[in-house]
């Protein structure tokens, strides 16, 4: 759990100084996982705040991530005696940004306990904790992640600049608003003291509904980990 004590500063639309998480500069593909941000007795002004100056080209940051439904088939190449797993491309494109450090990864010669604990994304790769114990091409399972929830805070979540997503996640009870999307995002660019330019945001909130050729719901659709946002301003 993340929450912190909030300053008094100033007027309605940012009454308090003060955010749980926040995420800005170059950074991306950081994870939020398995968190709640938020409590009762110690909320923060803002539960997360990404404003980040990555684009749509780089690597989103991620509030939650998904799970990955056992109904897809993950088959890997495992080494002996070695800790690295590769992963192919096509296998990348769908699970790469839900996978997270901590998550527990189990398949036939990939010893009992191991989990993830380091991610390569540009060479597609994933080190276990462990020392896999044979070779072959095995089914592999990936550990469904914890679900994110965002709670009373004043604010939830700002997305104010850069790429970001937001899945498996519940935004709730929060004080003033749940989700503000492009707040606070003009800069001074040229140093005379005045905002004159908006920084560029690219965000998704919910991801993963898909259809099969027939045009139902896949049995691979994440509906699951959808969001869940509600009850937020109810105080104000």
């Amino acid at each position: 759990s993340i929450f912190a004590s909030s300053i008094l500063t100033g007027d309605r639309n940012n009454p308090l100084d003060g955010a749980g998480v926040q995420i800005e500069g170059s950074t991306e593909g950081v994870q939020i996982v398995n968190s709640t941000i938020g409590s009762a007795s110690a909320s923060n002004a803002l539960g997360v705040v990404v404003e980040s100056t990555n684009d749509e080209d780089d690597r989103a940051n991620s509030i939650g991530v998904n799970p990955i439904p056992t109904e897809y088939l993950v088959e890997l190449n495992t080494v002996e005696n070695k800790a690295t797993l590769t992963i192919p491309d096509e296998i990348w494109e769908d699970i790469g940004k839900d996978l997270h450090l901590g998550q527990s990864v189990v398949g036939t010669g990939i010893a009992s306990g191991s989990e993830i604990i380091f991610i390569n994304p540009d060479e597609q790769k994933v080190v276990l904790s462990d020392r896999m114990t044979d070779s072959g091409s095995v089914p592999v399972t990936f550990g469904a992640p914890g679900r994110t929830t965002i709670t009373e805070n004043f604010f939830g979540v700002d997305l104010r600049s850069g790429k970001s997503r937001m899945v498996n996640t519940t935004v709730s009870d929060n004080v003033i608003s749940g989700i503000r999307v492009g707040v606070d995002t003009s800069v001074d660019t040229d140093g005379d003291g005045t905002n004159d330019e908006q920084q560029k945001l690219w965000a998704l909130i919910g991801e993963g509904i898909a259809l099969d050729d027939s045009g139902v719901p896949s049995p691979l659709v994440r509906s699951a980990a959808s969001n869940e946002i509600y009850g937020n301003g109810r105080y104000w």
